[in-house]
């Protein structure tokens, strides 16, 4: 919620915030502890780094690896 309130996109904050709720629900029954979190931390990282440097293309590609962990 803090990305979407930082983008300064009114609307996109308030739907995050209504999605939110059923998201976390939905999140929790996926993912019931933390070992996907710990195996994907490197690529976090990644991302981040890639975000703040402004590397969109690099961004994706390592959401993509993040969102394809098995």
């Amino acid at each position: 919620m803090a990305i979407a309130e930082a983008s300064g996109n009114h609307v996109l904050a308030d739907l995050y915030k209504t999605v939110s709720v059923h998201l976390r629900e939905w999140f929790l029954q996926v993912h019931p502890d933390t070992a996907t979190f710990l195996e994907t931390q490197q690529l976090h990282e990644q991302l981040l780094k890639h975000i703040t440097d402004g590397e969109p293309k690099k961004a994706r590609n390592t959401a993509s690896k993040i969102i394809s962990w098995q």
